[in-house]
């Protein structure tokens, strides 16, 4: 019976996420240099899900609904003087 289950029987599915980072930095002259860096969040774009509905009354109980955000690149260009 659901009542009278422990604390945290219910588990969610795992979560794996992988981030990365490069950058590169370019002296053009003694007081200036150029930047080039990327990070990438979700490097390998592994789904991660949302833990399951635990609503008994819906119809989509113990499903997961939705996930998380996926790969998401960010490319940055930066000039120092």
């Amino acid at each position: 019976m659901l009542g009278q289950m422990e604390r945290n029987t219910l588990v969610g599915p795992s979560y794996f996420n992988t981030d990365f980072g490069i950058k590169k930095t370019f002296k053009i002259t003694e007081k200036s240099s150029f930047r080039l860096e990327g990070k990438f969040f979700n490097l390998f774009n592994h789904p991660n899900f949302y833990a399951p509905d635990g609503n008994l009354n819906d119809g989509t109980f113990g499903t997961s609904l939705s996930t998380f955000s996926s790969r998401v690149t960010q490319l940055t260009a930066r000039f120092d003087f």
